[in-house]
């Protein structure tokens, strides 16, 4: 998706670090330091985490679907929720217990309908498991997307105008402007980064302005 490949492009330019880029197919991942690894993302395969063939010193989760892609509220879960929550419990079972970020979304504290409520489960699930993790609330995401998606190109075209003036009028201090303000994918990925190259104890959400 679009942070998965904007945090392997800035990876990439990151030197003495070796990255794994887990993929459910294959997609030719072979730039600079980057190297692909095409995994079935279920019990067998994330045992394979932390193992001498596929080391694990920090996990970013930025996988996800939309309702329309899966076809089904089940193929959805399988994927938004199901995926994450058996990765964060492999990581939390390894010696060493490496940091663990994830994409989230902006609204997930509130826990309304079946994809926030899916975002809010799987927060849940990390922050119960005690470890290093930061949580990414973006709202709209602003980048080139390789797969069209009529929706958010109108968005993207709309939303962000409407909350510049949302701005001006309230002084840049209203919470509802700030949560769900759009955010450029490049800045969620540069935030997913530094949780790995700069992780702290705990688990850190940052959302809003802080993005």
């Amino acid at each position: 998706g679009l942070i998965g490949r904007l945090v392997l492009e800035q990876l990439a330019g990151i030197k003495g670090n070796l990255v794994t880029a887990l993929v459910r197919k294959p997609l030719g991942l072979t730039a600079g330091n980057v190297r692909e690894v095409v995994f079935a993302f279920d019990d067998a395969s994330c045992a394979r985490l932390g193992t001498s063939d596929l080391t694990c010193d920090g996990l970013i989760c930025a996988i996800g679907t939309t309702m329309k892609a899966a076809g089904s509220a089940k193929a959805f879960l399988a994927v938004d929720r199901d995926i994450p929550m058996k990765l964060i419990e492999r990581v939390n079972a390894l010696p060493h217990r490496p940091p663990f970020a994830l994409v989230s979304s902006a609204g997930a504290h509130r826990a309304t309908g079946l994809y926030l409520k899916t975002k809010h489960d799987v927060e849940a699930s990390l922050i119960a498991s005690g470890l290093a993790a930061t949580i990414v609330r973006p709202s709209l995401l602003l980048g080139d997307r390789r797969e069209f998606r009529l929706g958010e190109r109108l968005a993207m075209a709309t939303v962000p105008p409407v909350f510049e003036v949302l701005s001006l009028v309230t002084g840049g201090k209203n919470a509802f402007v700030e949560t769900y303000r759009p955010v450029p994918a490049a800045r969620v990925a540069s935030v997913l980064i530094g949780a790995m190259t700069d992780p702290t104890s705990g688990c850190h959400i940052v959302e809003g302005a802080a993005l």
